[in-house]
């Protein structure tokens, strides 16, 4: 265990004293002696690797907070007030989704500060017994439990708090890579004069409602196979994948002033639409409407898979002329 050959030299102390100790405490050193200081010095590594793997978790975590915490406060609505127009849909998005992320990422600080701080504890606890004979130390250990036990648990949270750090990370790039798509859809069709707004959607009857949102399913490539409905604002569809689906449009009436009709789309109007899907043997129902939806019926839509398309969909849809896809941002978003 000891090689005396080993090219390891103590350190040249200026105190000739010290010199010699330690020479002499070198010279005297036996198998069990060695065998002490690898265990010691072995598990102060461990602790230490554990601690700075946490410290560097949190650090990224502070960085990732700043940068969520900028991109919100930018797309504040008190820091763009005086240009209040640029808070279209895509800019409220990001904000939205920066201040999401910020709440996430602060939850998670939270935690892996605390989980770094029981780490440099337990690295000083086991430091602190550096010096100690093996045997009593061992004594102490089993019948305190080992020091190094305790830290087990904060390995296998590290690697769970990177993937969840990772998984947020994911999450926020696809909504910023949906918001991308919506602004460039709006850029688009800025270019080309642009479909029909909000503004004249509001001013339509129902009749003239459901008949826009033929024609867009039409534009984006829907087709109307055969089909009883019996409601004459609704009526069934072919998605261009082959899906079916029973569109029921809602009119909720002009703007208020919050920009957005007063009433919201009730669980009824949902309900109704889902058995009208049934009824047709649709895969699913779409309920289409130039206002909000109640949180009751968004919470029915959640538990019966009903995809909802409110005003911020409608928009995109009509007038930035975004195609609607089932299986795309309008359904992940719809029941939210």
């Amino acid at each position: 265990m000891i090689d005396r050959t080993a090219a390891v030299a103590p350190l040249r102390y200026a105190d000739k004293t010290l010199r010699k100790e330690m020479g002499d405490l070198i010279g005297k050193a036996d198998r069990d002696d060695m065998l002490a200081i690898l265990l010691w010095a072995g598990e102060c590594r461990i602790a230490d690797h554990v601690a700075t793997g946490w410290k560097k978790h949190v650090s990224r975590l502070e960085r990732e907070a700043d940068e969520a915490e900028e991109r919100k406060r930018r797309t504040d609505r008190w820091a763009m007030y005086i240009d209040y127009g640029r808070r279209d849909q895509v800019v409220i998005g990001c904000h939205d989704a920066a201040a999401e992320l910020h709440v996430q990422l602060e939850a998670e600080l939270g935690e892996a500060r605390e989980a770094l701080a029981e780490c440099e504890r337990g690295r000083f606890e086991i430091s602190c017994h550096m010096g100690r004979s093996l045997r009593r130390r061992d004594a102490r250990q089993k019948a305190q439990g080992f020091d190094l036990d305790a830290l087990a648990p904060l390995r296998y949270q590290l690697q769970d708090a990177r993937e969840r750090l990772t998984e947020l990370i994911d999450q926020d790039r696809a909504v910023l890579h949906e918001l991308a798509l919506a602004e460039a859809s709006r850029l688009q069709s800025a270019k080309t004069g642009g479909g029909t707004g909000l503004g004249a959607i509001d001013e339509m009857d129902l009749g003239a409602f459901t008949q826009l949102i033929r024609e867009l399913l039409t534009r984006d490539g829907w087709t109307f196979p055969e089909g009883a409905i019996s409601s004459p604002n609704a009526f069934l569809t072919c998605t261009p994948a082959g899906r079916t689906a029973v569109i029921s449009c809602l009119h909720l009436g002009k703007a208020g002033f919050r920009g957005e009709p007063d009433g919201a789309a009730p669980t009824s109007q949902l309900q109704r639409a889902h058995h009208a899907a049934s009824q047709a043997g649709a895969d699913t129902a779409v309920v289409v409407a130039n206002g909000r939806f109640s949180h009751p019926a968004q919470r029915y839509a959640r538990a019966h898979q009903v995809m909802l398309v409110d005003r911020n969909h409608l928009k995109r849809w009509s007038e930035w002329q975004q195609p609607m896809d089932l299986d795309g941002d309008f359904a992940r978003g719809s029941a939210a």
